[in-house]
């Protein structure tokens, strides 16, 4: 288990924990702006990168800092619109209704959060990068992130397919190995 596995835990976890005490009208402002914040990151990554290139001179790191810049700049607006609309509404539920709706929904927002995080890894970080290749909860993560990658553009889901296959690759070779030697000897 390394540093990324922990992360997905945690977020995954947290995200039920935190739905739980929120409720679901909150939480779907959350995974609107999540939803929101990506699809304008893909877009719209390009247009800051240049910007950022005098201050960030390597382009793994400019086009990482980009896109995350922008994902973080609509989810906060988008979240703050949303509980501007939340209080003017006053809507309420059954709150254990409220609470139990609201866990699976940070469950479900907790895991686009890691598909996320795993999309621009893999996309940006160079082939085979350790930190995926050795993670024990990225191939399940994974399996998620491929489900929504008909969501982005052409060019960034040409360069996560090509570097996704050299990971399955290298996790496939992981779990043979545990196999071969948890398989007892005669």
């Amino acid at each position: 288990m390394n540093g990324l596995d922990i992360f997905f835990l945690l977020v995954l976890v947290l995200g039920l924990v935190r739905g739980l005490f929120r409720g679901l009208i909150r939480e779907l402002t959350s995974i609107l702006s999540l939803i929101a914040g990506f699809f304008a990151a893909n877009t719209y990554y390009p247009v800051l990168e240049p910007y950022l290139k005098p201050l960030l001179p390597n382009p793994p790191y400019t086009q990482i800092v980009s896109y995350t810049l922008i994902l973080l700049t609509v989810i906060a607006a988008v979240f703050f619109i949303g509980s501007a609309i939340r209080k003017l509404l006053h809507i309420t539920l059954l709150g254990g209704v409220d609470r139990i709706l609201g866990g699976i929904s940070g469950l479900v927002k907790a895991g686009l959060l890691c598909s996320i995080v795993l999309f621009v890894m893999t996309t940006f970080l160079p082939d085979n990068t350790p930190v995926l290749r050795d993670s024990q909860t990225a191939p399940y993560v994974h399996r998620f992130t491929s489900t929504v990658t008909g969501l982005i553009p052409d060019d960034l889901r040409e360069t996560f397919d090509q570097k996704s296959q050299s990971l399955q690759q290298s996790w496939q070779e992981h779990w043979l190995q545990k196999l071969r030697d948890t398989t007892p000897k005669e």
